[in-house]
Formats: C-alpha cells, sequence, structure tokens
C-alpha cells in the first residue's frame, strides 16, 4: 500500500512552485524531497509535474512518496502489540516492561520492531519502522512511532512532544519537588552506562512526589530533554535511584522486573491533522503500591 498526500492550494502559494510549498508549507526535508523525485510521483490534478511548475489556486497537490527500504535485520515477528492509537501517520503503542525496541547487537530479534513490521505486513504497508520515542527496553509505557519519514521529520519540527513518567524510586526524596538540571554524557569505559558531567549534554528533569512509603517514593516526572537514561541518571544522581535499577546504584527487586519507571501520558501534535493528542497509560500494579 503506497503513502501519499494531497493538499488543495489557496491563494497564498498561487504563483509559487511545487517545490516552494513543499518546503515551506508541507515541511519536507532536503532529503525527503530528493527521495520524492527519485522515486515518488508528484501529480497536480492527478496529472504528473516537475516540481518546478508554477501553483494556482484550487490546484490538488498529490505526493505519492517512494517505498521505503527496511533495515535487513528487521525481520517480520508475530509479536503482541498493544496499540493504543492508530491512523496513517503515526502508531501510539503501550510497551511492556522486558521489551527491547530495536534490534541491537544484543536482541537481534523479539523486539517491538520486529513485531510492528509484522504488524504492518499483515496489513499490507510497505512500511519500515520511524522510532519517535524511544523507551529503555526495562522501561514500560508509552511509545510514539511515525509510519513514514514525512510524518517522522515533520513531528520532529511541529510535534511538541510531551512524556510523563512515574518512577519507583529508593527513599523519600525530599524537596517533594523540583527541577533536576544537571549535564549527561556517556560513562567512560562503557558503551552503556551514563553519568553526570561537565562535558554531557544538558538534561532537565521536572519531579513531584505522588506518594511516601518507608523506604520508597511514587514520583511523577516530566523531561524537559530526552538525554538516554535521563531519569535513571538524575534520580541516581541525588541518592534515589530507581527501585530495581542495579545499573545505577539501586538494589535488586523481586517486584520490579529491571527498574520501576513508566511513561504514563504522551502528548503531541499530529503531524496531518493539526489536532493535540493525549494519551494515557497506568503504571504496572506489581510495583505501584510497595509494602508499607
Amino acid at each position: 500500500m503506497s503513502y501519499q498526500k494531497e493538499w488543495d492550494i489557496d491563494q497564498e502559494f498561487s504563483g509559487k512552485t511545487v517545490q516552494t510549498f513543499l518546503r515551506e508549507e508541507a515541511l519536507f526535508s532536503r532529503q525527503l524531497l530528493k527521495n520524492v523525485k527519485a522515486g515518488g510521483l508528484i501529480l497536480i490534478n492527478n496529472e504528473e509535474v516537475p516540481v518546478s511548475t508554477m501553483l494556482s489556486t484550487a490546484d490538488r497537490l498529490t505526493v505519492v512518496f517512494p517505498e521505503e527500504v527496511r533495515s535487513k535485520v528487521l525481520i517480520p515477528e508475530p509479536i503482541p502489540l498493544q496499540i493504543v492509537y492508530e491512523d496513517e501517520d503515526v502508531l501510539v503503542l503501550d510497551k511492556p516492561a522486558g521489551l527491547a525496541v530495536s534490534p541491537t547487537a544484543d536482541y537481534r530479534s523479539g523486539t517491538l520492531a520486529n513485531g510492528i513490521v509484522y504488524d504492518y505486513d499483515q496489513k499490507g504497508y510497505d512500511y519500515t519502522v520511524h522510532i519517535v520515542t524511544r523507551l529503555d527496553r526495562d522501561t514500560s509505557g508509552l511509545l510514539l512511532v511515525a509510519k513514514q519519514q514525512y510524518s517522522h521529520g515533520k513531528l520532529a519540527v511541529v510535534g511538541d512532544i510531551k512524556r510523563d513518567y512515574t518512577a519507583l524510586v529508593e527513599g523519600n526524596l525530599s524537596p517533594s519537588s523540583g527541577m533536576i538540571t544537571a549535564p549527561i554524557g556517556r560513562k567512560a569505559g562503557s558503551i552503556i552506562e551514563r553519568e553526570i558531567t561537565p562535558e554531557g549534554k544538558e538534561a532537565v528533569t521536572e519531579y513531584e512526589v505522588a506518594e511516601m512509603f518507608p523506604s520508597a517514593s511514587l514520583v511523577h516526572m516530566r523531561l524537559h530533554t530526552g538525554r538516554t537514561h535521563q531519569i535513571r541518571v538524575h534520580m541516581s544522581s541525588i541518592g534515589c535511584p530507581l527501585v530495581g535499577d542495579t545499573l545505577y546504584g539501586a538494589s535488586s527487586s523481586d517486584e520490579v522486573k529491571g527498574h520501576a519507571l513508566h511513561c504514563h501520558r504522551l502528548a503531541f501534535n499530529h503531524p496531518s491533522l493539526g489536532e493535540h493528542l493525549s494519551f494515557q497509560s497506568r503504571p504496572p500494579q506489581t510495583w505501584l503500591k510497595p509494602e508499607k
């Protein structure tokens, strides 16, 4: 199934070229426009035209995007997906803890991406996977996927993506709300672990304690930046690592698989509809209420 978009041209772009419209109004990147010119179709009123064609008011501009090439490692596998929302542009999933998002050297198969391309094949979509908001393997919750290069690129420009998390951390967090601002970079000698370092990239995490337990705190958090392991590193840096997060100083936990972190809210501006969408997901009940 080919992917296409259509626009009705108004007076603002009358007398301007197709290329100008696609770059300025439709927000095509230079690379995407190059790809469409090489392998797609550009039509005005159902007739193929070059990008230098001048537009007129009431023209119907159609772009048929070229088929995207999947990575050879992205093998379709029947992995269950919990689909929260889906349309021709985006896919919102609720990911369980313990499921890697994409194939890596450690997880060559059995990932969320393998399940997505299997689902696409069942529905007749010739799409690949564009992960917009990535989650660690042991982090559960809402995750945003763009179905095409166009949707992915437009989300980066106009998406205004917001992610809120719930975490169970060791100890009693004080003060009960605040902002952690500390740069994060890769830890020397490790390809996985991150740390607070002056040479790192800016990282800002907002938090508020929702409930206190004798030896733990249930915390709601909002990311203002999107660094790898950001919440995990920031919580560890103030002496309250995520329950079960042994990589960043926590003790192992019988109640938590991996570490206690869940993306409970995802909100974004839809790349085509112009609507602001928001979704909610409950954290795993197995770690939500530890013994008091």
